[in-house]
Formats: C-alpha cells, structure tokens, sequence
C-alpha cells in the first residue's frame, strides 16, 4: 500500500512539473501583466520628457524670432508664428499628461476639457489658476512630497493675468506695450519654463511609482 501510494505521488509530481514546464507558473502568468504596465510607465515617462525637450526647444526658438534684431522679413516674419503654434501645443500636450495622473475621484474634469477650459475668454483667467496652481497641489499630493512650488505657479499665474491685460491695454490703446510689461512678461517666460520642469518631473516620479 505504501509503495502504491508513493508512485501515485512521484506520477503527480512528474505530471505537475511537465505542466508548469508547458504552461508556466501561475506567478508568472501573476507577474506578467505588472511588468507590462511597469514597461508601459516608464515609456510614458520618458515620453513626457520628450514633449518637454521639444516645446522648451520651441519656447527658447519663438523668444529668439520675435526679439530678433533687425526683425524678420519676408516668409522668416511666418517663424515666430509657426515657433508658437508649435509650443502652445506641445504645452497642452504636456498638461493633459499631467492632469491625467491625478486620479480620477481627485480632478475636477477630464484632462481634456482641462486644456480646453483655458480658451474660454474671461474664464480662462480663472480656470488658469485651477489648471496650474491646482494641479501644482493635485501633483504633490500624489508624489507625496512638494515636487512643484506652489508659490511660483500661484505668481506665474498672477503674473500672466497682469501681463496679458497690459498686452491688451496697449493693443486697444495703440500704444506701445510698456516696460513694465515686458519685464512681467520675462518672468512669465522664466516662471512657465521651471515650473513645468517641476511638474514633468513630478509625473515622471508618478509614472515610475516613486511615492518616496
């Protein structure tokens, strides 16, 4: 009886090693879908990084063009323009990734009403405080440390209502955007450029999973 009992395990044994040899383990069938989405995070990150290279590239490019002495004539006076079209949309790019890793029981709305929200006239001067200063809190709040400062993204946007007004004012009055103006308007440049450097870092550290 003993020795029936003993081949009828080694069979069962032989029997279950020939299966997992087939088919695998189950913890490997467990584990394969977490390395997939591990794999897929990690080249979202690397392609929030890449959206970042190119609009500051764009950012830096548009500046150089629209300062450019003498101006730019002939089809280079196009540049400026194209160098713009070119950052508003990879900036939106990157602002959709963004507000799409705050979960959703946290956001306000989708990502893409969020981007589509700042076109709005007049209420995107309100929405603006929400798409970069709330989101600021939103992604530190998620990476569990302040990875965007708060304080820059509330001026930034400060800054931004002032400046545009000033733009505006100028336009409407034929005059000549003032000074002070364009020195806002150079805090606006460098504020927007750091922040969203704070902000794609910040979800780069969402994306790999780092809550450190």
């Amino acid at each position: 009886w003993r020795a029936a009992m003993e081949g009828m395990a080694a069979a069962g044994q032989r029997e279950q090693h020939q299966h997992e040899e087939k088919h695998g383990t189950g913890d490997e069938i467990a584990d394969a879908p977490v390395t997939a989405q591990a794999a897929s995070r990690v080249e979202d990150a690397k392609r929030l990084n890449r959206w970042f290279k190119l609009h500051g590239i764009c950012l830096a490019a548009c500046l150089a063009a629209i300062t450019a002495t003498p101006p730019l004539g002939g089809l280079a006076k196009f540049v400026p323009f194209v160098l713009l079209v070119l950052t508003l949309v990879s900036g939106c790019l990157i602002l959709h990734k963004l507000w799409s890793l705050i979960p959703t029981h946290k956001a306000r709305t989708t990502p893409g009403k969020a981007v589509g929200f700042l076109f709005i006239p007049f209420f995107g001067y309100y929405w603006l405080f929400v798409a970069i200063y709330g989101l600021a809190k939103a992604l530190n709040a998620e990476t569990g440390r302040k990875s965007v400062s708060e304080v820059a993204s509330f001026i930034f946007c400060c800054s931004f209502c002032v400046d545009l007004v000033a733009f505006l004012w100028a336009r409407v009055a034929g005059s000549e955007e003032p000074v002070w103006g364009a020195s806002i308007g150079l805090v606006v440049y460098v504020l927007w450029f750091v922040m969203l450097r704070q902000m794609k870092n910040a979800g780069r550290l969402i994306l790999q999973g780092d809550k450190a």
